[in-house]
């Protein structure tokens, strides 16, 4: 499965996600972002894990952001497939990826910039969260 995939089992995929942490291991080639996701119901705390990761960029924030990282829950995403618009060198760097590798992207609002992550395989875990609980 790919994010596109797995988004859909969220109310509005990884719209106005508030994104709490990446964790990259390198070694392992994964990645988990950590979501606070509104729901119906109430916030939920979302894992994505990314496997065969081939790669992980993360933008710096856009100068005129002036971003301080002061909210303990997370900064506002929002997530879509990865295009030559938002990512200049995508061509370039599909071409080198092993077969079946996807590519996704998210904006960070608050940051003006983005990440971009590159995977085969991708998968969800959804559990109660909010309040003053950090997600861990």
């Amino acid at each position: 499965m790919n994010v596109e995939d797995v988004e859909q089992s969220l109310p509005d995929g990884f719209h106005d996600a508030k994104l709490c942490r990446i964790d990259v291991d390198f070694a392992r080639a994964t990645c988990t972002l950590e979501f606070r996701v509104d729901y119906e119901e109430g916030e939920k705390v979302v894992s994505l894990t990314l496997t065969g990761l081939a790669l992980c960029s993360v933008e710096p924030p856009f100068p005129e952001a002036r971003y301080v990282p002061l909210d303990a829950q997370g900064t506002r995403v929002d997530g879509f497939p990865t295009s030559e618009e938002v990512f200049p060198s995508l061509k370039a760097y599909a071409d080198l990826l092993p077969a079946g590798c996807f590519f996704y992207s998210f904006y960070l609002t608050s940051t003006n910039s983005f990440i971009h992550v590159a995977a085969s395989s991708a998968a969800l875990a959804i559990r109660e969260g909010g309040g003053d609980n950090e997600p861990t």
